[in-house]
């Protein structure tokens, strides 16, 4: 029998699952916030506490824009191009604004998060997007001088070589 009060605490594994991201990443950002339970364990308000304090989103909701773009594209790579980018542009991600990497993936499915992990390494490749580590995990940014060609990929209306090479092949 459970002690009173500890039936409803998620374990670590559990919590990982109900933020969507690796036991490893949650136990990053517990760190960083300088709230990691000496029990290992977590009720649902701290779990939000979590999720809102460590900025863990989830983009790709039905009714996102950037969701609406990606399937309105009859072809899935650039779908997800430019739905990551308009969902860059709409959370205001221009440098030095920032979020968490793994929000960009965070509600995707396992075959187009690994598409969304080829956009991704294209646009750093070319310099449109900037990656950087922060105590509570990889950080993402548009790159200042390349704000309107993220707005470009979002219309559909140009994309860079390494990026259009991901639906060429």
């Amino acid at each position: 029998m459970p002690l009173p009060g500890l039936d409803d605490r998620m374990t670590l594994s559990e919590a990982s699952l109900a933020l969507g991201v690796h036991p490893f990443d949650l136990i990053r950002v517990l760190v960083a916030l300088g709230a990691f339970p000496p029990d290992l364990r977590l009720n649902a308000e701290e779990v939000e506490r979590v999720r809102t304090l460590g900025g863990l989103e989830r983009w790709w909701e039905p009714d996102s824009q950037g969701e609406a773009v990606r399937r309105s594209d009859p072809i899935a790579a650039r779908g997800i191009a430019r739905g990551m980018c308009v969902q860059l542009i709409e959370h205001g991600l221009l440098e030095p604004t920032s979020t968490r990497l793994d929000n960009i993936f965070r509600g995707l499915d396992s075959d187009a998060q690994a598409v969304a992990r080829a956009v991704l390494h294209a646009l750093v490749q070319e310099g449109f997007l900037r990656t950087f580590n922060t105590p509570s995990g990889v950080n993402v940014t548009i790159a200042s001088q390349h704000g309107e060609n993220v707005l470009k990929i979002a219309s559909g209306d140009a994309f860079p070589r390494a990026l259009a090479l991901l639906w060429q092949r």
